[in-house]
């Protein structure tokens, strides 16, 4: 009877010694979930803002490139204006004048 008992006894505590194996190896595994999710959490943002930083690099270099294509469009544009008022300027000037005089 007491070798029954005492085999009770070692089958407990070995079901224990299990069972605080088992809690031990689920905490540490929830730890290590738990710092793999920050990891993953922090390679996706660095990824991210790589991804935003070199998007926004892209984006500024293309409008630094419609802007200066805008200024020769302007340049060019308002040069043109000129040439063609100092070649009319005298003649609109005259034709301003003759109108005003009913001429």
């Amino acid at each position: 009877m007491n070798t029954i008992i005492r085999q009770i006894i070692d089958a407990d505590k070995a079901a224990r010694k299990m069972v605080d194996e088992s809690k031990a190896a689920k905490e540490e595994a929830q730890a290590m979930m738990t710092s793999k999710k920050e990891e993953i959490y922090a390679q996706f943002m660095a990824e991210s803002q790589k991804e935003i930083d070199q998007k926004k690099q892209e984006l500024s270099e293309l409008f630094e490139r419609e802007k200066a294509n805008s200024e020769k469009k302007y340049k060019a544009s308002s040069e043109s204006l000129q040439r063609l008022f100092d070649e009319k300027k005298d003649e609109w000037i005259q034709t301003i004048v003759q109108s005003c005089l009913g001429r």
